[in-house]
């Protein structure tokens, strides 16, 4: 029967109370009782075979036994209350089933529907809906049923209908109002595209962008690369952000002087593997051939031991379980569903590189059977799909080993933030010839050669606005460019300060303030005399201090003299310990220089003699941070993982948001799935959203097959 609908399959379970009504109503109780006794045997034996008896069965079965043996033992009880007494106990067995969280279609539900669907909320919420209907339906029932015998003879078959009627259309209705719901507050600004495309001729440019960091670039990349003129304004001397370079001219030990780079905080970039998110959107942009890149090699040190990454699913997976024995098996079966994830978010990527996101509510409802995996975990508790896995807080540790690249508070984040930093782990991450710098310095090259411009040391003043809608930028030495459209790549909480004070709506500019900053950090950047062996990438997770990051400059990166190595020291601080750092202060100096030299004391548990080894020091701290950044607080990762992030459209039609303050969050790839997100926004590409379509149609059509709405 489970492949029968949902609706006649509850019927099919009322059978037996029906048989005992009409026994009832032929004025045999007994013959009532022992038919709908058996009856309710028949039907639940296969589920007893599974031991998932429903609880309609198990309730006719307990309540026909009593009939026969309250009979036999000469109290008629059953027999003088008869109908109202069979729909009061069926409005208990409904109301109970909601209190104890399993509504009892639920049961029904599960035989009909793909696992994957079970432990959705909407799926639970639905038959829980189902099921107050069918309570609603026995209790009405039960009350005419004391009323008499007649007045239930025509009101009864028309509350049997609706909890039928309702078990068929409520599955329909409500998953796709529901979608509807959350479609909208994932992107409450729904304005149409302005014609970006359609400004030849016209004086300005066709979108100003303002921060040249990597989602800024990321975007004005992919807008030159579908045919629009952009302009970029960025305060500092160079465009890249985070992802920026400088040269030293450092002394050498001999007396001669060598040119070394550093790099402002990347020293590591996901996504670069074939297929991936960088890959992708680099070849289409048109700025792959102008990057080279170097593999790098990651290990993690722990209290307890050391975990060597290496290349593939597998591979962590082993070297995980070799450093917790005691949850070998769980830290396997983690790193395997992990593994499905990304393999399901690959699938669905597009030729720009950005991971498909359901935009309609079909493609919303085709998404689960295309992304079982993701579907289930995505939005959960990072500590929650860990706690399903392992037991240790060795096991815990481990598999929080990378979470340092996005937070200091790993029991903070989902599973969808952590499976990029998993992904990184079974493609491999890289480091591009020459310095971060030069990622940043493609991209320019791209919006540059495709008629734009890259206009550094020029903050923007303020966002022009013309009827309402975003109309270009206006310099802070007051140069006026128009533009169609504007995005943002800076913190969002600065938007209200650029805009009208009228512009925003008050609990959206609230909601950017209130946004908690993220971590900052410590950094001290070296040249060493020497390349250390090992991995290029070692990583500090000792109790009682914060994540500390070393980053050694591979020899084929061209960073360093020959024999020498540029060395970053990363040490992350959570916010308390930021904000008491000012510039100003007369003891900022030496506090500077305190912290430096604790900071590489830790590293040299990962380059023991670190310090007998450095040929040049710079540090920064987080005013550093926040001077070169223009963060709050000197946040590296733009807001708390869990602190409010706008969608990519603001309420100003025509202006969008891109970085790590926006959607989906921080680190390059991510900013870069931002930039991409904005460019969208403003100059849809067929490709993209065809292939989009073709992947829901593909799995729409698959999930028909099984189940069409996530529901009972």
């Amino acid at each position: 029967m489970h492949h029968l609908p949902t609706p006649l399959r509850i019927a099919i379970g009322f059978a037996p109370w029906m048989v005992y009504g009409a026994g009832l109503a032929a004025s045999a109780p007994m013959a009532a009782a022992a038919l709908g006794l058996g009856a309710a045997i028949l039907l639940a034996i296969p589920d007893m075979r599974r031991r998932r008896v429903k609880a309609p069965d198990l309730v006719a079965a307990v309540y026909f036994a009593a009939h026969l043996g309250a009979s036999a033992a000469g109290w008629p009880v059953f027999e003088e209350n008869g109908a109202a007494l069979v729909l009061a106990v069926l409005a208990v067995m409904a109301w109970g089933s909601l209190a104890a969280g399993t509504p009892f279609t639920l049961q029904y539900a599960r035989e009909r529907w793909p696992r994957v669907l079970w432990d959705a909320p909407e799926f639970k919420a639905v038959n829980a809906a189902v099921t107050s209907v069918w309570g609603l339906c026995f209790t009405a029932a039960a009350g005419l049923a004391w009323l008499g015998t007649a007045v239930l003879l025509w009101a009864g078959p028309v509350l049997l209908l609706v909890g039928i009627v309702a078990s068929v259309v409520l599955p329909e209705m409500l998953p796709r109002l529901s979608i509807r719901q959350s479609l909208r507050r994932k992107d409450p600004w729904p304005w149409a595209p302005p014609l970006v495309h359609q400004r030849d001729g016209a004086e300005g440019y066709d979108v100003a962008v303002v921060g040249a960091g990597i989602g800024g670039l990321a975007a004005a990349a992919a807008l030159t690369a579908r045919g629009a003129r952009v302009a970029v304004f960025e305060s500092h001397d160079r465009p890249g952000g985070c992802c920026s370079s400088w040269v030293r001219k450092v002394r050498m030990p001999e007396g001669s002087r060598a040119d070394v780079i550093f790099d402002a905080g990347v020293h590591d970039v996901s996504g670069v593997h074939s297929g991936g998110t960088l890959d992708r959107f680099l070849a289409r942009v048109g700025a792959a051939e102008r990057l080279t890149w170097v593999p790098m090699h990651q290990s993690v040190t722990f209290p307890f031991g050391t975990l060597t990454i290496g290349q593939g699913a597998e591979a962590l997976a082993e070297s995980l379980a070799a450093l917790v024995p005691a949850d070998a098996a769980g830290l396997r079966a983690l790193v395997g569903d992990l593994a499905c994830m990304d393999a399901e978010m690959a699938r669905s990527r597009s030729d720009w590189g950005a991971p498909h996101v359901p935009a309609t509510v079909d493609e919303a409802l085709a998404y689960p059977m295309a992304h079982p995996h993701l579907f289930r975990w995505m939005e959960r508790p990072w500590p929650e799909f860990v706690a399903a896995f392992v037991s240790t807080p060795e096991g815990r540790a481990a598999a929080d080993a990378l979470a340092g690249y996005l937070t200091d508070q790993p029991d903070r984040l989902t599973v969808l933030q952590m499976l990029p930093l998993f992904a990184y782990a079974f493609h491999g991450g890289a480091y591009p010839v020459g310095g971060s710098q030069a990622l940043a310095d493609a991209l320019a090259a791209v919006v540059e050669a495709g008629g734009g411009m890259v206009r550094t040391r020029t903050p923007v003043a303020r966002i022009l606005m013309r009827r309402g809608a975003a109309a270009g930028v206006e310099t802070a030495s007051g140069e006026m460019v128009s533009a169609a459209a504007v995005v943002m790549n800076t913190e969002a909480r600065r938007l209200p300060d650029l805009l009208p004070d009228d512009a925003l709506p008050p609990a959206y500019a609230r909601a950017l303030a209130a946004a908690e900053p993220g971590p900052s950090a410590f950094m001290s950047l070296l040249l060493i005399d020497h390349v250390p062996d090992g991995p290029t990438l070692r990583t500090l997770r000792e109790s009682g201090e914060g994540g500390l990051f070393l980053t050694i400059s591979p020899p084929e990166a061209q960073v360093a003299p020959p024999g020498c190595a540029a060395v970053s020291v990363i040490r992350l601080l959570p916010r308390i310990d930021a904000v008491g750092w000012h510039r100003g202060d007369a003891a900022y100096a030496d506090a500077k220089r305190a912290m430096g030299d604790h900071t590489l004391a830790l590293a040299e548990a990962l380059i023991p003699g670190l310090r007998r080894h450095i040929v040049y020091r710079q540090d920064a701290t987080p005013a550093t941070f926040g001077r070169y950044l223009s963060t709050h607080a000197g946040a590296i990762y733009g807001p708390a993982v869990d602190a409010y992030r706008p969608a990519v459209r603001t309420p100003v039609p025509g202006l969008v948001l891109a970085g790590a303050s926006a959607q989906p969050g921080s680190g390059v790839e991510a900013v870069v799935i931002s930039g991409l997100a904005a460019a969208e926004a403003l100059m849809p590409a067929a490709d993209a959203r065809a292939s989009m379509s073709t992947d829901a149609a593909r799995w729409s059509a698959s999930a028909s097959s099984a189940a069409s709405t996530p529901a009972a």
